[in-house]
C-alpha cells in the first residue's frame, strides 16, 4: 500500500487504519462521515441565528473546539450554555420610572397608548416629528405621542451627558504650520485644553 500526503510545512497529519475483518464481525460502531456530522449537529447549541456571528463562531456555536497554528481558536467553554448578554445598565430602571410617570399623566386609554408608543426605542433614528407622520389615530394621539417622545428624548440626552459617563479629557500639542511673525519666521502651535483651542505663536 502506498500513500502520498501533501500539506504545508510543519502540518500535523493523523491517520487511522482499521482492519476490514472488524466490520465483518460487527458494523455497529463503524465511524462514517454521516455519523460524524450527526454527532456534530447534536452538539450545536444554537446560540446565534444562522451559522455563527463570524468564522470562529461557526465552530463555537456548533459545540466544536478549534485550534490552529495561525492564532485562531475558539474560546474555552466551561459549560454547554450560550453566553448571556450583559445586564442592562441601572439607568434603564430610571428611564422605566420616567416612562411610567409620564404615561400616567394621560387618563384617556388611547392617548396613554400613544404616549407609551412615543417613548419606545427608535432604532431607525427618526426624529419625534418625523415619527408622528405615520400616526393615523387622530390629532390627540399625535400630541400625546410628540409630548412623550420629546420628554423621553430629553431624559436620555440628560443621562448621556451626566458626569457618570466618565468622559475623558486630554491635552495635546500639534504643529499646524509656520507663518511670518514680526519680520521673522515663527512656529504656530495649536493647544487643545478641555476642548478649548488656544493658539500660541513662538
Amino acid at each position: 500500500m502506498r500513500l502520498r500526503i501533501e500539506g504545508d510545512h510543519k502540518s500535523h497529519v493523523g491517520l487511522v487504519a482499521v482492519d476490514k475483518g472488524v466490520f465483518v464481525l460487527s458494523k455497529k460502531n463503524r465511524l462514517t462521515q454521516s455519523r460524524v456530522w450527526d454527532t456534530v449537529e447534536r452538539g450545536d447549541i444554537g446560540c446565534t441565528p444562522g451559522s455563527g456571528r463570524d468564522n470562529v463562531g461557526v465552530f463555537a456555536d456548533a459545540g466544536l473546539s478549534l485550534a490552529t497554528n495561525v492564532q485562531v481558536s475558539t474560546p474555552q467553554r466551561s459549560e454547554v450554555l450560550c453566553p448571556q448578554p450583559a445586564k442592562r445598565k441601572r439607568r434603564s430602571l430610571a428611564l422605566a420610572e420616567y416612562k411610567g410617570t409620564k404615561a400616567a399623566e394621560y387618563s384617556d386609554k388611547l392617548e396613554r397608548k400613544c404616549c407609551e408608543d412615543g417613548m419606545k426605542d427608535n432604532p431607525m433614528g427618526h426624529s419625534c416629528q418625523k415619527r408622528t407622520e405615520y400616526i393615523q389615530e387622530g390629532e390627540s394621539c399625535v400630541r400625546a405621542f410628540l409630548d412623550c417622545c420629546t420628554y423621553i428624548k430629553a431624559k436620555r440626552d440628560q443621562q448621556n451627558m451626566s458626569p457618570s459617563t466618565g468622559l475623558a479629557r486630554s491635552k495635546c500639542w500639534a504643529v499646524v504650520g509656520r507663518e511670518k511673525v514680526g519680520g521673522g519666521e515663527g512656529q504656530v502651535n495649536l493647544k487643545l485644553s478641555l476642548g478649548v483651542p488656544q493658539v500660541e505663536i513662538g
